[in-house]
């Protein structure tokens, strides 16, 4: 996605409080680009914003294809206070590569989420994704390396887990917990047939 001759570009600044405060962000390479820009509010907040687009998903690995974006906006009211945060992205003709991840997906899938990062804490308020044949909505805590989420999720089948297939719908929901390093899912879900 990079190619052999990526560019990046910035301009920043430090205020005297101590933050940074992003101006201007660029970056090309050969099947991806992004766009950013920032600045200072009059009663001293931070905004930064931008989005991104790669064009070669076939570039990242063997049986990807098609292209997908993002957008991005951060605000922060104020030294402090926590940055508030919301991303989309979408994916155009897109393929992983995976075919069971690809049929769940489909070609257009969308994700999307909104949360707040102070202190190395991150809070995610909601996320969620949409696609062909399931959706998914989670939300939750990321603090000192400790994961504490809920998980909502529906999907359209057939699945096959070795001699046993799974047909009709599915729903579920669970937990996602213990730490970056060692995750753990908890889930419960609800088969139509076997």
């Amino acid at each position: 996605i990079l190619g052999a001759r990526p560019t990046a570009s910035f301009d920043a600044q430090r205020l005297a409080d101590g933050r940074f405060s992003l101006r201007d962000l660029q970056a090309a390479g050969a099947g991806l680009k992004v766009q950013a820009s920032g600045g200072r509010g009059l009663i001293g907040g931070l905004n930064f914003k931008g989005k991104a687009e790669v064009s070669n998903l076939a570039a990242a690995r063997t049986g990807a294809k098609g292209s997908a974006s993002a957008t991005w906006s951060a605000t922060q009211g104020g030294p402090g206070k926590p940055w508030t945060l919301t991303a989309d992205a979408r994916g155009a003709k897109f393929a992983s590569g995976y075919a069971e991840l690809d049929r769940l997906l489909g070609a257009s899938p969308r994700a999307s989420a909104k949360g707040n990062i102070q202190d190395g804490k991150i809070s995610l308020a909601s996320a969620e994704l949409n696609g062909a044949a399931v959706k998914a909505t989670s939300a939750g805590v990321l603090e000192n390396g400790a994961l504490k989420f809920k998980l909502d999720w529906s999907a359209d089948g057939p699945f096959r887990a070795g001699p046993v297939e799974i047909t009709g719908k599915a729903s579920g929901s669970g937990a996602v917990t213990g730490t970056l390093g060692e995750p753990r899912a908890d889930l419960l879900a609800d088969f139509e047939a076997l």
